[in-house]
């Protein structure tokens, strides 16, 4: 099941990762991930690499650091 933007943007602020760095990891500018936000909607293939990065970065809040 795919997550909601509403989970996305809750693990990002739990874990005070700013949407820069995920523009980053997703190729994408940073306007680009707060559009997905706005209008509740991450496009599919941006989101399979979201949530390759929440299951690798469960524990951790490293990326917030970099």
């Amino acid at each position: 099941m795919q997550r909601s933007t509403d989970e996305v943007k809750t693990w990002l602020k739990d874990r005070k990762i700013k949407y820069s760095w995920l523009a980053e990891q997703c190729r994408v500018s940073e306007g680009s991930v707060r559009n997905w936000f706005a209008k509740k909607r991450i496009p599919p293939a941006k989101m399979a690499i979201i949530e390759l990065l929440m299951n690798c970065l469960l524990y951790t809040s490293d990326a917030a650091d970099e």
